[in-house]
């Protein structure tokens, strides 16, 4: 099962790569014309976003890409939020070339990447994950296994998943009230 999943998406990857790069291009720039949320850090974020080096922020934003990109063929303004919101977090720009270039690697290169995310940082890249799945109301079977073999990838298993979301969803609940 795992080796035909990670073979659908060797051929997916090197199918798209063109239409991923025109979309980190231009529907970045689309979306944030209609619904723009401001990049660059906070000051409360800073520790937070220097904890990641250039390269896994890069690698977070262009894995979040590719899901959405490879899952659906036009990009919805809810997953596109999430994207926004990943960078905005991570200190990014959307446009920086370094995550065009991290999405032309071969995918191994990009779970390399994120397999260096230590234990804090893979809980925060869960949940943007699991934001992204969930973003559009609709539960893509494509989407999901993407987001798994992304997961998996970096050693988080279907019970660390489940608890981190807990976790989220417990804290979520605890600080809107």
């Amino acid at each position: 099962m795992k080796s035909n999943l990670i073979n659908v998406v060797y051929r997916t990857f090197n199918v798209m790569i063109a239409e991923i790069v025109g979309f980190l291009i231009s529907g970045f720039y689309i979306w944030k014309k209609q619904d723009p949320i401001k990049q660059g850090s906070n000051e409360h974020l800073k520790p937070f976003q220097d904890s990641f080096t250039i390269e896994q922020k890069a690698a977070i934003l262009g894995s979040l890409a590719i899901i959405v990109k490879i899952a659906d063929d036009n990009i919805k303004k809810n997953e596109m939020k999430i994207i926004e919101l990943a960078a905005k977090v991570l200190g990014m720009n959307l446009y920086d070339p370094i995550i065009i270039q991290i999405v032309k690697e071969d995918p191994i290169y990009i779970k390399t990447v994120l397999s260096t995310l230590d234990r804090h940082q893979k809980e925060w890249y869960v949940i943007m994950v699991n934001d992204l799945v969930i973003s559009d109301d609709k539960m893509e079977n494509i989407k999901i296994s993407l987001a798994d073999y992304m997961l998996e990838a970096i050693g988080i298993s279907d019970e660390e998943f489940d608890r981190i979301i807990n976790k989220s969803n417990l804290l979520t609940r605890m600080f809107s009230k």
